[in-house]
């Protein structure tokens, strides 16, 4: 029964307004679907700066705390006052 009415509906439809529908439809798709890579591509970009984020905020703790010279040490880094003590 769908498929009668369905054939009555594409039958009643001009040359002219089928190509008008077909190019709405197409047009629909295409933003469904970019949205689609959207989020994709925005869900991957987040992920990734997240990690960088992570890796930079490690690397500039491991700075803070083991390499950079610190006043109370005498400007020496933690390494290097400790190597003071151990010879």
């Amino acid at each position: 029964m769908a498929v009668k009415s369905l054939k009555v509906i594409v039958s009643s439809v001009s040359p002219k307004e089928r190509k008008l529908l077909s190019f709405i439809f197409l047009s629909f798709i295409c933003r469904l679907l970019s949205a689609y890579v959207l989020l994709r591509i925005r869900h991957v970009i987040q992920f990734t700066f997240t990690h960088v984020l992570n890796y930079l905020m490690k690397k500039y703790i491991q700075f803070y705390n083991r390499r950079r010279p610190q006043r109370k040490l005498n400007k020496l880094t933690p390494v290097e006052y400790r190597r003071q003590f151990a010879a």
